[in-house]
């Protein structure tokens, strides 16, 4: 479907092939859990040269949205978004939070009509605490997943009746996904015991493209394999 280049924590760009059942995975499996479908207009403010804007590029075009782009200038023009966003009633918004929280103020923040989509780095509670406070009607989601597993396979819908006082959790996985807290030995850890996160399912990516040694070093033989999924990716995160 696309090859996206990342550099990740190596400094070294190195190509993700992704397929098209993974996107179409990634998608139809994101429908299920926020309604996305209901979204008509789609605003892209990040750069294409990662996968954060993918969840609003593929989802607007394989739903039957409409998709608003906005140039390097415009994205970091406040007051042009802010008007933009009004003028056009936008449904979904996918963005960084330091890039959301550089655009909102105490008197007026960024929000969409239905969909806030966070992604890219921590979430922080003070954020979703203002955002809830506005009275806003938009479903804020906590979204994460590197590029080599097609945009994101964890989320969590932030709920109306709990207290967010901490960094937002990553939440569960969804579309056809498992998750697994290994340590070094790829053994489960036990509840509370820090270890590696690594996921298998549909969206792994095809692996690295011309590098067959990254390949076989990220995506690893999967020693569980409970639904037919014989790798999984090593994110190196803890």
């Amino acid at each position: 479907a696309y090859l996206m280049y990342t550099s990740g924590s190596t400094g070294k760009p190195k190509g993700v092939m992704i397929e098209h059942r993974s996107l179409v995975d990634y998608v139809y499996g994101l429908k299920k859990k926020v309604p996305i479908e209901q979204c008509q207009s789609f605003a892209l403010v990040s750069t294409l040269a990662t996968d954060l804007g993918n969840t609003v590029i593929y989802s607007s075009l394989l739903l039957g949205g409409a998709l608003h782009l906005f140039s390097k200038e415009a994205v970091s023009n406040a007051e042009l978004v802010h008007t933009y966003f009004k003028e056009h009633a936008i449904d979904c918004l996918k963005i960084v939070p330091s890039h959301w929280k550089a655009l909102s103020t105490d008197e007026r923040l960024l929000l969409p009509v239905k969909l806030l989509v966070f992604g890219g780095e921590a979430l922080e509670g003070g954020v979703v605490e203002d955002i809830r406070s506005s009275g806003s009607g938009c479903q804020v989601v906590n979204h994460y997943g590197p590029t080599e597993t097609t945009i994101g396979k964890l989320l969590h819908v932030v709920k109306e009746d709990r207290t967010y006082t901490n960094t937002i959790p990553i939440g569960k996985p969804f579309s056809n996904t498992r998750v697994y807290v290994l340590s070094a030995d790829v053994q489960l850890c036990p509840v509370g015991v820090p270890g590696q996160l690594y996921i298998e399912g549909d969206g792994l990516a095809r692996g690295y493209v011309n590098n067959r040694e990254l390949t076989d070093a990220k995506f690893i033989s999967n020693p569980f394999n409970v639904d037919g999924h014989s790798l999984m990716y090593r994110t190196g995160d803890l």
